[in-house]
């Protein structure tokens, strides 16, 4: 909402900056050693987490990806670091034509809508969001039992793949 416009982006950029298990540079490490690549996304609507692995790796990327879509600690170190990133993000859109344009076209369209307002929300929305609302809007949204599909492809086999996604995303 017009309050906490960003909080989605905000959130899913948390994830890969601490959790229960790693710290921000454990995570990075274990990516690393996956020779995998890693993005967190998120639109007007959903949100999301890509891995790019290799299958020889699955069980390892799966143990990841659980962790960090489970279990985060939003540490306040790293919330300041990423609001800091984020407002960046927002001035540099303020500099190019079409995302100032885009935007108002956008705020006009869908006047009175969510999907009106910016998907990295505005400096001031961005400011005021709190770890507390970043831990609620993360327990409301991340439920694996309505809202979340996990879809996985390449070379696996089918059999060790259900196995493997019961093991970490079963419960």
């Amino acid at each position: 909402n017009e309050n906490n416009n960003g909080i989605s982006n905000l959130t899913i950029q948390m994830l890969s900056r601490g959790t229960k298990k790693r710290n921000r540079s454990k995570i990075i490490r274990d990516i690393s050693e996956l020779a995998g690549d890693i993005n967190f996304y998120s639109g007007r609507n959903s949100f999301g987490v890509r891995l790019n692995i290799l299958s020889a790796d699955l069980t390892a990327g799966l143990e990841l990806i659980s962790d960090l879509l489970f279990n985060p600690t939003f540490p306040a170190n790293e919330i300041k670091k990423e609001k800091e990133l984020v407002s960046a993000r927002i001035k540099r859109e303020d500099d190019d034509n079409f995302s100032v344009c885009h935007r108002a076209l956008k705020k006009i369209m869908f006047e009175g809508h969510p999907f009106g307002l910016p998907a990295l929300g505005t400096e001031e929305t961005i400011a005021s969001i709190t770890r507390q609302e970043l831990i609620d809007f993360h327990q409301r949204f991340f439920v694996p039992d309505s809202l979340m599909t996990l879809s996985i492809f390449g070379d696996f086999d089918r059999e060790t793949v259900l196995k493997q996604v019961n093991k970490y995303f079963g419960s």
